[in-house]
């Protein structure tokens, strides 16, 4: 086994306007997999009408094969980062001295905490307290209920700053590691099998197509065990070496994360586990 540490680092995405429906991430797909099976692969969801599979492959030839993209994501982290970390904006209060790191559950609501922390900061400010770690138990500021798990006040270049940050279980954050990337397959079978992911199977089987693949995304908030997260983030990481339990709507598999290091990896059933370069096509 190896201890790694947490990373932080993200994104790959292209961030290209789009000019129809179609989402980045198709077109990022789209071209990973062209790369690497070295044939066109197109959007085919183009918006036109409803339940459309999202990508064609054009083997010369022989009959296309069908794509959908998915993304393994925590809808609430997601959310709750979105709400309190705007674009190229910095949550400033202007009563505060700032520089308050503030560690939040994801399950913390981001309006309930953004209308009451500044009174909460300033209280504590007022106080001369810089650092509160909350407990269920003994906590006369209800910090723990808000979902705050740890304050911390340090200096600062912008006068009333607060930066919130998620406090995310262990087992997502970071961890003792084995040395296969085999818990990636493992996870990933179950993740597939769960109903929510009916939609995809549906559209593949309807494809009719010989090869179905489906192309999986880890973003930044996954709420994937750090084990299979790592497997896509370490540059030095092997493939699996074991297969995965796929349903028969699936024939071939792809994973690859939003981080910016690391490689993709893609399941065939002749070929097994391979591994790509997902900036090849950025």
């Amino acid at each position: 086994m190896s201890v790694d540490s947490t990373r932080r680092r993200q994104t790959v995405l292209p961030s290209s306007a789009s000019v129809s429906k179609q989402r980045p991430e198709e077109r990022w797909a789209a071209s990973l997999m062209s790369a690497e099976l070295g044939v066109p692969v197109a959007v085919h969801d183009d918006g036109r009408r409803e339940s459309m599979y999202d990508l064609t492959i054009r083997y010369p030839g022989r009959s296309p094969g069908a794509g959908e993209v998915t993304s393994v994501t925590d809808g609430p982290s997601v959310a709750l980062w979105k709400l309190i970390n705007p674009p190229r904006e910095r949550w400033c209060v202007p009563q505060l001295a700032g520089g308050w790191s503030v560690e939040l559950a994801p399950t913390a609501s981001a309006k309930l905490v953004k209308r009451r922390l500044p009174d909460i900061l300033a209280k504590l400010e007022s106080a001369g307290i810089r650092e509160v770690r909350p407990r269920q138990r003994r906590d006369p500021l209800q910090l723990w209920d808000l979902g705050i798990r740890h304050l911390l006040q340090g200096a600062t270049e912008f006068p009333g700053s607060i930066y919130p940050i998620l406090d995310l279980p262990l087992e997502q954050s970071g961890g003792a590691v084995a040395d296969h990337t085999n818990a990636l397959p493992q996870w990933m079978s179950s993740w597939i099998s769960d109903p929510i992911r009916a939609d995809n199977l549906r559209k593949l089987a309807a494809s009719g197509a010989d090869e179905r693949h489906l192309f999986v995304i880890f973003r930044g908030f996954s709420g994937a065990p750090f084990q299979v997260a790592d497997a896509l983030m370490r540059d030095e990481a092997q493939p699996p070496d074991v297969d995965p339990d796929l349903p028969p709507e699936i024939t071939h598999l792809w994973a690859v994360s939003l981080w910016n290091m690391g490689h993709g990896f893609r399941w065939a059933p002749d070929t097994g586990w391979t591994r790509f370069d997902k900036f090849t096509a950025a």
